[in-house]
């Protein structure tokens, strides 16, 4: 039993020599791959005769843990997008990733680095090709993690638990199908008759819902009286609400209609939620307000905002300027309320023994004086000059408010407004807190990506010590393309710098130089041939011939079938 001890603990050696552990320790921010390039493009991700759900992926992401070289499935999820960089909702899936598809995951799923002779421990999945995607730190490219992705087979065996992700949904009643319910593994929300937030819970031990509402204010001073839009004046249509499931994220469509003062009022209101484990946004990009409608009502107040209710009361407001916090009491206070003219993006944050509310602060609107708003008075009022809504108090009211920076209306052809908000289930967090959260949020992991085949490692085949020089047999060969590309691999114990793989046709033309690179294995290269000429053309399916080259000899060659 000892001997057999020692044999298992001999072969796990090269496992953790050849591999690197995660080092990146964010949190929170979701990671989302924008315009994936090879090997990620034209993946088929869903089968097309499946139904579109998520459990109908084609690939699977898998964390890997060098400590003890075991596998574990991990959450994951791809949203596809349409030519209008769109999101696209289920039932208008193509099934392939291209360029403007996105691709999510949470920092905390990603793991260590695997070598080429660490794989999932079923056969089928030994002969196909895994894409490794490593993740890095701009601002510290040392800080890395590692998530795989392998084609599913019968094989692989998943449990709910897996892929079911950080989302769960409760409708609302069928008299009023807006005031539904999103609930996510940090909080729950809850939205009222119209769809809106105002309610607000944490999932910490015996945490209260604590939230008024979301709060939004256009204002302006028109000559035929004071003009207001607020989040009141968005009113539910009939059908209001769609919810896309998601395992990193959903989608709650809102189907409003915008009532406006006067006497005028528009169909178009409708905008999307969108639901992180973490955090939630909303973007209007095509708020409902012509540019001459705009002039005319004299707009110059523009306001995003979250009022708390009483039970907020001993939570601290931070922000970049108010580093010492100023405590929620309902008292009035006169925190610092500028912004860093050089940022493009602030924060403020509400933290308690509940949990933690930051909001981002961001506009696409030029030419504005931006201000944090932040009003803590019992007896309610806003400092906009607006009317109070929901509750009518103000419980440590905040967010930003914009005006017009020269005075004036503003002067765009639009009006945008965004929400960013994280709720994150720690409480009482510093202001240390909230400019790192925006250092993340501003700074996205760096990525790549890698098509990998299997490679049994030198002990796996009993084999101390490489020989002088062995070519390794092409895999898979015969190979497609389409699928995968063809793994060759050497090893030598006199490796040179100028080594290269060359592949030829049958009429002895060279159509592909490749560099090979070193792998994790002592002594060993490989490099992938993906069937393309040195044009990057696709070459036609048949025999084609491959030799390594050192220091001007050949030093072995072999043949592989593309079909």
């Amino acid at each position: 039993m000892k001997i057999l001890k020692l044999i298992n603990i001999v072969l796990f050696i090269p496992i953790l020599l050849f591999s690197e552990t995660k080092t990146l320790s964010r949190k929170y921010v979701p990671i989302i791959i924008e315009n994936p390039d090879e090997p990620l493009l034209g993946m088929q991700i869903r089968e097309r005769n499946l139904p579109a759900e998520w459990s109908s992926y084609t690939w699977q992401a898998f964390r890997y843990n060098a400590g003890n070289n075991s596998w574990r499935a991990v959450p994951y999820q791809i949203d596809e997008k349409g030519n209008e960089n769109n999101y696209i909702r289920q039932d208008k899936w193509d099934g392939i990733l291209d360029e403007r598809d996105e691709i999510l995951f949470m920092p905390a799923t990603l793991g260590d680095k695997a070598p080429l002779s660490a794989w999932l421990d079923n056969e089928q999945s030994r002969k196909e090709s895994r894409i490794e995607i490593e993740f890095s730190d701009p601002v510290n490219p040392a800080l890395k993690g590692w998530v795989y992705l392998y084609p599913m087979n019968p094989a692989i065996q998943l449990s709910p638990a897996d892929t079911m992700g950080y989302h769960a949904y409760k409708p609302g009643p069928s008299s009023i199908p807006a005031a539904d319910t999103a609930i996510t593994t940090a909080y729950t929300v809850a939205h009222d008759a119209d769809g809106w937030i105002n309610y607000l819970r944490f999932h910490t031990p015996d945490a209260p819902d604590i939230l008024d509402r979301f709060k939004f204010r256009l204002a302006g001073d028109p000559a035929i009286g004071s003009w207001v839009v607020s989040e009141e004046n968005l009113k539910a249509k009939e059908n209001p609400v769609n919810y896309y499931y998601g395992p990193i994220r959903a989608f709650h469509d809102e189907r409003t209609r915008l009532t406006l003062p006067f006497g005028l009022s528009t169909n178009e209101g409708d905008y999307s939620w969108h639901y992180f484990p973490y955090s939630l946004y909303i973007g209007i990009d095509n708020f409902p307000l012509a540019q001459n409608m705009i002039a005319y009502f004299n707009v110059n107040r523009m306001r995003l905002s979250i009022d708390f209710n009483n039970r907020a009361k001993g939570m601290f407001f931070y922000s970049h300027r108010n580093q010492g916090g100023v405590r929620i009491d309902g008292v009035p206070d006169s925190p610092e309320r500028d912004l860093d003219a050089d940022s493009q993006m602030d924060w403020v944050m509400a933290t308690g023994e509940s949990g933690t509310v930051i909001m981002l602060l961001q506009s696409d609107i030029e030419n504005v004086s931006k201000k944090i708003y932040y009003r803590d008075a019992e007896s309610g009022g806003t400092s906009d000059g607006t009317d109070d809504t929901g509750d009518r108090r103000s419980i440590g009211d905040m967010g930003v408010i914009l005006r017009p920076a020269s005075g004036g209306h503003f002067q765009t052809r639009q009006i945008t407004f965004h929400f960013l908000v994280y709720f994150i289930d720690q409480p009482d967090m510093n202001s240390a807190f909230g400019d790192t959260l925006i250092d993340w949020v501003q700074n996205p992991l760096d990525f790549s990506a890698e098509r990998q085949l299997y490679v049994p490692s030198a002990v796996h085949q009993h084999r101390l010590q490489p020989q002088t020089f062995q070519l390794h047999p092409a895999y898979p060969n015969p190979f497609s393309p389409q699928k995968n590309g063809v793994h060759l691999s050497f090893t030598s114990q006199s490796l040179h710098n100028d080594a290269k793989i060359l592949i030829f046709n049958v009429m002895g033309q060279r159509v592909a130089r490749l560099d090979p690179v070193k792998s994790q294995e002592q002594n060993s290269c490989y490099a992938v041939w993906d069937g393309r000429d040195k044009d990057g053309e696709r070459v036609p399916a048949g025999l084609y011939l491959y030799r390594i080259v050192q220091a001007g000899f050949a030093s072995a060659s072999g043949k592989i079938v593309l079909y």
